[in-house]
């Protein structure tokens, strides 16, 4: 499973797009700060029904207008939560296989008569200001439902800017929820473009079993990515490794110069006592992407059970501290098990 933000692009060829669609949901993404899924029906125009059997017709104009504006503020709320956060993916069509009963995925189509992903570009062009290259694309499911329906993903970029929806409001996604930001969020967004936006995507690749004759090593991938339009002179990355990670050779395979500060070091933090890696670089250019792999070895033997799969330890985190000139400093966890579901190698991260 892949963070949705680093998703394959979204054919321009309406006949590919049902295939890129159903090669997304495979590799089983749930809802997230960078994904969110609409059913189908929160795009529909249901209400011109509504308006034309329950509402008189001296009042229906003004009823018109305000569901129109309902309409829009929903739309707006949700696209400008992903943009002021990391930026990401909405799909309207698809409910999330943990909020399905059997866990699987299914679609929830919107109408294709009644979608028109131009005049959805339209409602997007009043958000203040307009999110640069957040785009509507419309994906056919003629193969799947044979009424006529379609799913909606709008791209939406992580902008160094901060945006309103329609009513004014400023909304934030947090976790699986979009919520209206704090005033302390607000002025930090309203100053990214005076400082660079550097943050850090960390993967795991499992060595292989030593009882199995293997005996290979174990990589961490590390990404640093500057995603704002400012240059970065200097970072500067913390990172905490539970102990079992023993030992991390001295031999890294650099993929972009990212030189390691230090060797690591035993440190105590609130989760216990871990591992810290220090890397530190400079000259960051905007939009520009450093990796390194670094592989390792475990402390206490294979992690894996007699039968090859890996044992609890993948319950365990990883801490990332992440500061960068002006950039307010940032800290996160993220669990063994999900850096391990990012990993996918040298190879392919040589040929992004």
């Amino acid at each position: 499973m892949r963070n949705p933000s680093s998703h394959l692009p979204i054919p321009s060829a309406k006949s590919e797009r049902l295939a890129w669609l159903r090669n997304f949901l495979d590799e089983e993404h749930h809802e997230s700060v960078s994904l969110d899924y609409k059913d189908g029906t929160a795009l529909n125009n249901t209400f011109k029904k509504f308006l034309e059997k329950t509402i008189p017709n001296s009042q229906k104009s003004r009823e018109r207008s305000r569901l129109e504006r309902e309409y829009k503020e929903k739309l707006t709320r949700h696209v400008t939560g992903i943009a002021n956060a990391e930026g990401g993916l909405l799909i309207y069509g698809i409910i999330d296989p943990k909020k399905s009963q059997d866990g699987s995925t299914r679609f929830s189509p919107v109408d294709g008569k009644e979608c028109d992903v131009e005049n959805i570009d339209k409602m997007l062009d009043e958000i203040d200001p307009p999110i640069k290259g957040c785009r509507s694309i419309r994906i056919d499911l003629d193969e799947i439902d044979h009424l006529g329906g379609c799913c909606v993903v709008i791209e939406i970029p992580k902008s160094p800017l901060v945006h309103q929806a329609i009513n004014g409001a400023f909304y934030i996604r947090r976790g699986t929820q979009t919520k209206i930001m704090k005033t302390d969020e607000v002025r930090q967004a309203m100053n990214r473009s005076r400082y660079p936006l550097v943050s850090c995507d960390l993967s795991l690749q499992i060595p292989g079993p030593m009882w199995m004759g293997t005996g290979a090593p174990g990589s961490i991938r590390i990404r640093i990515t500057n995603s704002s339009e400012v240059f970065c002179s200097k970072y500067y990355l913390r990172i905490l490794f539970p102990l079992i990670f023993g030992n991390f050779c001295t031999e890294v395979m650099e993929l972009e110069f990212t030189p390691l500060w230090g060797p690591p070091k035993s440190v105590r933090t609130p989760k216990g006592t871990a591992l810290l890696l220090q890397i530190k670089g400079v000259d960051l250019f905007p939009d520009e992407t450093r990796s390194v792999i670094i592989p390792y070895s475990y402390k206490d033997g294979t992690p894996y059970s007699y039968d090859g799969s890996p044992r609890e330890w993948l319950q365990g985190e990883i801490g990332i501290e992440i500061s960068a000139d002006d950039m307010p400093k940032k800290r996160d966890w993220v669990s063994l098990e999900e850096a391990a579901g990012r990993w996918r190698g040298p190879r392919a991260e040589s040929s992004e």
